[in-house]
């Protein structure tokens, strides 16, 4: 099988600069509150999570996590659970974000573009001309 990635990942401060956002091979993510120095988990895959970016949209703010269990997941961070999950074709390799819109690269070469206007959605899948 494909081998397993390890460390942990950060993402970008929420723009307010308050907060940080870690994921990690263990399958979950994090917020570390730098005012108060706590961390806390704020989200949880089935597998490794391997992006992770805070979206500030006009009418609703969270996480959004991508996982090698392939789904795209996002947390609004005062609950456990996830307030939407969308299931991927391939593994997440990494992803960015720019309101409105988001791009995850996949396994087998794939880029999927998302919108994030409203509630996300699958926009567009591309494959990759880049060689694996």
């Amino acid at each position: 099988g494909p081998r397993q990635p390890s460390g942990s990942l950060i993402s970008g401060a929420r723009n307010d600069g308050s907060k940080v956002f870690t994921a990690s091979c263990d399958k979950t993510a994090k917020m570390w509150d730098l005012n108060s120095n706590q961390t806390i988990q704020i989200a949880q895959h089935e597998g490794p999570i391997r992006t992770i970016h805070w979206i500030k949209a006009p009418n609703y703010s969270c996480v959004m996590t991508g996982s090698w269990d392939k789904t795209l997941k996002f947390w609004d961070t005062r609950s456990p659970n996830p307030m939407m999950s969308l299931q991927m074709p391939e593994r997440c390799f990494c992803a960015d974000v720019v309101y409105p819109m988001a791009v995850v690269a996949t396994a087998e070469r794939g880029l999927i573009v998302y919108q994030l206007e409203n509630q996300p959605s699958e926009f567009r899948r591309i494959e990759s001309p880049l060689k694996n």
